[in-house]
């Protein structure tokens, strides 16, 4: 075992709660539906049995109707219950009676974490593990296009920037504007008071101001997950009169190739796939192409209030390549943006922003820095795709970056600098995942 192999495997011991693995520290200490599956998937790279309690628990948080949480809450001595924001019991009887969860989802990529498990498993446990799981992966899949594709396009619509894991990228800050700011948020930002918030926030702590999202949108964002808690989750209600609605490129490709896996699960199962779910599913397989721009030769997320296309190019573009579905004369186009310096091509790759865009900033969130887990979705479609060199490259320089500069949150693609925080579990995990492609 290398130093680093043990280093990652150190960050997850000292995360694992003993059923799930935190984020980070004190600043993440909560469970988080994506960053649990690409847990999962780098603990079953050697502690399988740990891989599958990873994701196990989190059918705990699973509502009555099928949605998965983006958080179940764990209440930390001496820290504010952050549930206080979604009260998902008292608001609604779908949320579970024995935890507290927020009340939105997050990228589904679980059915991938659940298959890559399932496989590091002796086949008895195999079995007994999917049985468990498969049957949570068809609520929570059912729930997705019956809550949020009303209109039975193929595309499921977010209402909330955290629903999309790309928090503050570029796109948001542009549909942000529509999110109505009360009137107490706008005079505190007049009046410059909410920097006095940058002063008590955990995660500026932990790094650099300048590396998080502002305490101004920040609080704007909370303030529309208070107004889907008024709405009481109800999504017809909500899309009534929405915040902020997104078909997010992101995460319905994610979906898409989530889809697949799951109809695999379910075959090796023998289970039987709802009528009404294989019939979305088979939309959505081809509804991905109504979110092309020829004009723009990649694709975007769409803003269901405009029906328009948000023209803003970031890392969804490439994650679409996740998906299996893009048409060969697409995958070219995409392709060629890895190897454009003034689009993804940069010291450390994969930026989530292209390095030419005014929008662009190597060390923010997602408005620039390299993120371990968008590198893996890239990757695993570039090889799904027969892409052998372009997958292998970003393998490569995946492992390279967490070997010089370790397991932060994200790096800067600049000069490879970790930011956000240390010792980031996901970071962790799919360089382990990584290494055994290696």
């Amino acid at each position: 075992m290398s130093k680093y192999t043990e280093f990652a495997q150190d960050v997850l011991a000292q995360n694992d709660t003993g059923e799930w693995t935190i984020p980070a520290g004190h600043v993440y200490p909560h469970q988080w539906l994506w960053d649990s599956a690409f847990t999962a998937i780098g603990l079953a790279v050697y502690d399988p049995h740990r891989a599958a309690q990873e994701l196990i628990s989190l059918k705990r948080g699973q509502w009555s109707n099928g949605m998965l949480p983006h958080m179940i809450f764990s209440p930390q001595p001496g820290r504010p219950d952050d549930s206080w924001l979604w009260r998902s019991r008292r608001v609604t009887n779908l949320a579970p009676r024995n935890v507290w969860t927020s009340g939105i989802t997050q990228p589904p990529v679980l059915a991938d974490a659940v298959q890559r498990v399932a496989k590091a498993l002796e086949q008895n446990e195999r079995k007994s593990f999917l049985e468990i799981m498969v049957p949570v992966l068809l609520d929570y899949h059912q729930w997705l296009y019956r809550e949020r594709d009303a209109t039975q396009c193929g595309l499921v619509t977010l209402y909330h920037p955290w629903e999309t894991g790309l928090d503050n990228t570029p796109s948001w800050q542009f549909t942000n504007s529509y999110i109505h700011t009360p009137r107490w948020l706008r005079v505190a930002h007049k009046l410059n008071l909410h920097k006095l918030l940058d002063r008590n926030r955990p995660d500026t702590e932990s790094s650099n101001e300048s590396e998080r999202a502002s305490s101004y949108n920040s609080l704007k964002l909370v303030h529309a997950a208070r107004s889907l808690k008024k709405h009481g989750y109800n999504w017809s209600r909500v899309a009534q009169d929405p915040h902020f609605a997104i078909q997010s490129l992101s995460f319905n490709a994610i979906l898409i190739r989530n889809n697949q896996i799951l109809l695999e699960l379910c075959k090796e199962l023998n289970a039987a796939v709802p009528p009404v779910l294989a019939q979305a599913i088979d939309r959505a397989t081809t509804a991905l192409e109504g979110l092309w721009s020829e004009d723009f030769g990649e694709y975007f997320h769409r803003d269901v209030t405009t029906g328009n296309l948000v023209p803003i190019s970031t890392i969804s573009t490439l994650i679409a390549l996740y998906s299996g579905v893009i048409p060969e004369k697409r995958v070219a186009k995409l392709v060629s943006k890895l190897h454009d310096p003034h689009q993804f091509q940069a010291n450390y790759i994969i930026p989530t922003v292209p390095v030419g865009s005014p929008a662009f900033d190597p060390i923010n969130y997602w408005q620039g820095p390299v993120w371990m887990n968008t590198n893996w979705l890239i990757f695993d479609g570039l090889r799904r795709l027969g892409l052998e060199r372009e997958a292998l490259l970003i393998r490569d320089a995946s492992i390279h970056l967490f070997e010089e500069s370790g397991s932060f949150e994200y790096f800067s693609p600049l000069d490879g600098s970790g930011r956000g925080i240390q010792d980031f579990s996901w970071t962790a995990a799919l360089y382990l995942a990584f290494i055994a492609d290696a």
